[in-house]
């Protein structure tokens, strides 16, 4: 080796405080000028320095800090922190069913720990949607419930940390995909024992809730996963809970406001499982819950745990799946020249937007023209 060539390298391995540099030298000298200038070529790109700082645009510095699985289809960096901090990030990758196991553990042994309890959630919901398996959807919600709702005000996450309103979309996703029928079309509200990957959640439901005026709420399609078009505004109302669309049918075989109630006209409404105690209950096995249904037209409110919480509403979409059942524009032509022709036919019929609830029905006179 060229004697300034050497003065260099052991500048450079004096200045990164690494002996083993030196080491590798001298094997370098043993086997030869080929398999010397190799470990050079690793010895330079080694000492590179581990830490950089570079610019980065402000909208991308933003995707960074605010990606998850909703968005990105990878977990957050908050949920990743929490794998390394339970040296667990391995673990995940290779088997992710008994890293979560192990992550519920230590969360449950370190009371507190909302930072992995939040990981927790959006873990198994990534997991969920890879494996297609509905109890780590349950789980996901149940996780994402605990962390927003603690029974202890001092454990309360603070609303201006980004995982809160995330924990919030964590907990919709997470209930809409747990309760959908076989087809994955519809969600089923039904009381029952939901499985659970570390247990059961027993789940009530009243019955009675589906009751809307003389009207029974049935049908309840998931609004959180279609696109609207032709509509200026979208109304949407964020908040917590599952927001569906639903159809409506008479309640009793005698019902005289049955006609005024067409047969495709959805009400938007929110489906909430509602859990008592809930980081106490996730350090069991049995768990219980109440499932609740809230029709948008009734409240855009509730109380849960002390406090007033907005309901996740999609009325938007409810009309626009309406409107695409009915498509009343392909009978406007046609009803209005044969009206021209038949004066017994009607030019305009009227139907409500959802079941009358008031106490004395009152007739709509409406005048048709150009």
């Amino acid at each position: 080796m060229q004697p300034g060539r050497k003065q260099k390298l052991n500048q450079r391995c004096r200045t990164y405080g690494d002996e083993r540099l030196h080491w590798l030298v001298a094997i370098g000298r043993c086997c030869g000028g080929a398999a010397l200038h190799l470990i050079l070529a690793l010895v330079v790109a080694g000492c590179a320095a581990p830490i950089a700082v570079r610019r980065a645009s402000p909208e991308a510095v933003h995707r960074a800090l605010t990606g998850s699985v909703l968005s990105t289809g990878k977990p957050s960096e908050f949920s990743l922190i929490a794998l390394r901090q339970h040296d667990l990030i391995e673990g995940f990758d290779n088997n992710p069913e008994v890293a979560l196991a192990a992550l519920r553990d230590q969360v449950i042994r370190e009371a507190g720990d909302t930072q992995g309890l939040f990981a927790l959630a959006e873990l198994s919901f990534f997991h969920a949607e890879h494996s297609k398996k509905k109890p780590y959807f349950l789980a996901a919600a149940i996780y994402a419930y605990a962390y927003l709702f603690p029974s202890e005000k001092a454990q309360q996450p603070d609303p201006l940390d980004s995982r809160f309103r995330l924990a919030c979309d964590l907990y919709n996703r997470a209930l809409t995909e747990a309760l959908k029928s076989e087809n994955g079309e519809r969600v089923q509200l039904v009381a029952g024992s939901y499985e659970l990957p570390f247990g059961t959640l027993s789940v009530a439901f009243d019955e009675s809730q589906l009751l809307l005026g003389n009207r029974r709420l049935v049908d309840f399609v998931p609004t959180g996963e279609f696109e609207v078009t032709g509509l200026r505004n979208l109304y949407r109302q964020p908040g917590l809970g599952a927001p569906l669309a639903a159809k409506t049918e008479p309640a009793g075989p005698n019902d005289p406001a049955a006609s005024l109630v067409g047969p495709n006209v959805r009400v938007a409404a929110t489906a909430l499982l509602r859990l008592d105690w809930p980081r106490q209950q996730v350090a069991g096995d049995e768990l219980r819950g109440r499932l609740e249904l809230h029709a948008g037209s009734e409240e855009e409110r509730i109380e849960l745990d002390g406090k007033s919480v907005p309901l996740e509403l999609e009325p938007s979409v409810a009309l626009a799946l309406a409107l695409t059942e009915v498509r009343p524009w392909e009978a406007e032509l046609g009803s209005f020249l044969g009206s021209l022709v038949n004066v017994h036919r009607p030019v305009l019929q009227l139907f409500a937007r959802g079941p009358y609830r008031g106490p004395n029905p009152r007739g709509v006179c409406a005048r048709h023209g150009l």
